[in-house]
């Protein structure tokens, strides 16, 4: 059984991103990234996104974003890291700090 799930879709990675899924790898080639995380009920996720059947916290899918953003732009090539959880707990925290 494979453990990962791979995706060039921009838009769904952050989706799985906002939903809590563990981005495990970032591989960029040819300017194509490709976001591969934990494959944990994940299919299910995919389907709801692709039918419309899910909502989604804004700010944490906007937070998302940029994260998958800073994470594409500072790598050139394959990066395996839990640092990408790290990013976006950094995220989250300072999303905090400026709510409050």
């Amino acid at each position: 059984m494979n453990n990962t799930i791979a995706t060039d879709r921009f838009y769904l990675a952050a989706f799985l991103m906002e939903r809590g899924i563990e981005l495990k790898e970032h591989a960029r080639s040819n300017d194509r990234s490709t976001f591969i995380f934990d494959n944990l009920e994940v299919k299910n996720l995919i389907n709801d996104y692709y039918l419309d059947l899910t909502s989604i916290s804004p700010r944490k899918y906007a937070s998302a974003i940029r994260n998958l953003k800073t994470i594409m732009y500072n790598t050139s090539h394959n990066n395996k890291s839990s640092n990408y959880n790290d990013i976006s707990k950094k995220e989250h925290s300072c999303n905090n700090r400026q709510s409050q």
